[in-house]
């Protein structure tokens, strides 16, 4: 056999190589745009006051931890410090608590004096008088801290109406409030001469006006804070409480208490919706 002659290898194909004199232009790449750094404004923290300005707002106070974003967002509830938070949570459940604890002293009271007055229809006993006084001054003292609480100033708040006008107002009141119940109890404890009477009466008075003033001061305060959880029902119920509890308890105040009774079953109502918005916005925290 012959051997076939072996097929030459298939020519390169050619490159065009550019013209030597025609210069090639650079080609630009242009560098990647530095990244975008988000600085604070100048703010105070929620929680410690501090000015978080120039600071990113992605980190955290520097103080105390708290989240910058949450100080830089709306003045809702939700954005403010634990501990402002856990102040009012707190005094709401001090307030219900001691207006639950005087209604059931009050009625206490009252079958109490009905069993011992009506067999012999004499007037009730000095130290009945001494029980009930000396039984409702903590119970006086709890409500007044439970509003002081309730009424806590918040430390970061920037809208312009911050709601102090009312909030001292309250204040204010719940001082004349806790001293009347001490000189009430104090009086109390003296037998019941025509001084001491009057004296117990002059309390009472004031008493009573501190108790006025510092209600329609409670509603304003409340119609303040409520949008900021925001609970618009609660808004529309401060906002009727401000002149049905009043007529509630002058109008029909002579038919058996029963307005006194509803205004205060009203109150509490609102009262407790507040609790509750503010146990939920502190267990979503």
């Amino acid at each position: 056999m012959t051997e076939r002659p072996s097929e030459p290898d298939p020519p390169e194909p050619e490159i065009d190589e550019p013209d030597a004199g025609i210069p090639l232009e650079p080609v630009e790449i242009e560098p990647p745009p530095p990244p975008v750094v988000r600085t604070a404004p100048a703010a105070a923290c929620r929680t410690c006051g501090y000015n978080v300005e120039g600071l990113l707002i992605d980190g955290r106070c520097p103080e105390c931890g708290f989240p910058i974003q949450r100080t830089l967002a709306a003045d809702v509830l939700a954005n403010s410090s634990p501990e402002y938070l856990a102040a009012l949570h707190t005094g709401a459940v001090a307030v219900l608590t001691s207006i639950i604890l005087m209604i059931v002293i009050g009625v206490t009271a009252f079958i109490v004096t009905i069993a011992i007055t009506m067999p012999t229809g004499d007037v009730p006993p000095h130290w009945l008088t001494i029980v009930s006084a000396m039984l409702q001054l903590p119970i006086s003292l709890l409500l007044v801290w439970g509003w002081w609480r309730l009424s806590t100033p918040d430390p970061a708040y920037t809208g312009r109406d911050d709601g102090s006008t009312a909030r001292r107002v309250v204040r204010v009141m719940l001082v004349i409030a806790g001293a009347a119940a001490v000189c009430r109890a104090a009086v109390s404890l003296f037998p019941q001469t025509n001084v001491f009477v009057l004296t117990g009466a002059g309390i009472g008075v004031v008493a009573f006006i501190a108790f006025a003033v510092r209600y329609f001061a409670e509603m304003l305060y409340l119609q303040w804070l409520t949008p900021r959880i925001p609970d618009q029902t609660a808004y529309k119920q401060a906002r009727l409480l401000i002149w049905l509890g009043p007529v509630l308890f002058v109008v029909l105040a002579l038919c058996f208490y029963i307005g006194p009774l509803i205004a205060l079953i009203l109150y509490c109502l609102l009262i407790d919706t507040v609790r509750r918005d503010l146990k939920a916005i502190r267990a979503a925290m």
